[in-house]
């Protein structure tokens, strides 16, 4: 079977079709996202000015103002943005238009270049698995997300945090941040501060509910 997302083809391995997202607390927080990017959607109509031309105006804005609309902002669900230190780059997640349970999720990320936000791309480090939840470390060394790609050689069903490192040619290959961080348990929506401390949501047994920080 094959996935399509701007306008190209791709192929869903096997493990797509066996994976299933069945942590209630992973869909909340998907929902919440899609949520504010819709309330987002309903203050832009009231606005009289783009994203493009208030983006670089040191001034807070008035209203929520849809993000980049058009490029960023688009018909299929995007949530869970990140920028970089210099906030040149934003990268966010992208999912195509379908179910909760689609199959097809990535990074991707844009670059403000000439005045404008550059049509989307696929982050290196993304496109095979499910990626989700990107956070830029303060200084920009270091790029956390959630992904279901497999420590091993066997394909996993709950999600683990993950990052690349930032080189002189782009970002590293993908490295697991490992226990006790992770668990067995599916671990979200991870932060860091400046002084490396990690902030994150995971469903791990010990907790007094469900997505305990």
């Amino acid at each position: 079977m094959h996935a399509q997302l701007f306008g190209f083809e791709f192929e869903k391995v096997e493990e797509f079709e066996r994976m299933k997202f069945t942590d209630r607390f992973l869909w909340q927080s998907v929902l919440l996202s899609v949520a504010v990017l819709l309330t987002f959607s309903l203050s832009f109509s009231l606005a009289s000015a783009s994203m493009t031309e208030t983006y670089a105006v040191n001034k807070p804005l008035t209203r929520p103002m849809l993000f980049a609309p058009g490029v960023v902002s688009t018909a299929d669900d995007e949530f869970g943005g990140t920028f970089t230190p210099d906030g040149q780059s934003f990268y966010f997640v992208k999912r195509t238009q379908s179910t909760l349970r689609s199959n097809l999720m990535v990074i991707c990320v844009s670059h403000y270049r000439d005045g404008q936000w550059t049509e989307p791309e696929i982050a290196s480090f993304s496109g095979k698995y499910k990626d989700l939840d990107p956070f830029v470390s303060p200084d920009g060394a270091k790029l956390f997300f959630v992904s279901t790609r497999p420590r091993n050689a066997n394909p996993k069903r709950d999600t683990d945090i993950w990052y690349v490192e930032k080189l002189a040619t782009g970002w590293g290959e993908p490295k697991n941040v490992g226990a006790p961080v992770n668990s067995e348990a599916s671990e979200l929506s991870c932060s860091v501060t400046r002084d490396g401390t990690l902030y994150f949501v995971s469903n791990r047994k010990g907790g007094l509910g469900t997505g305990e920080l």
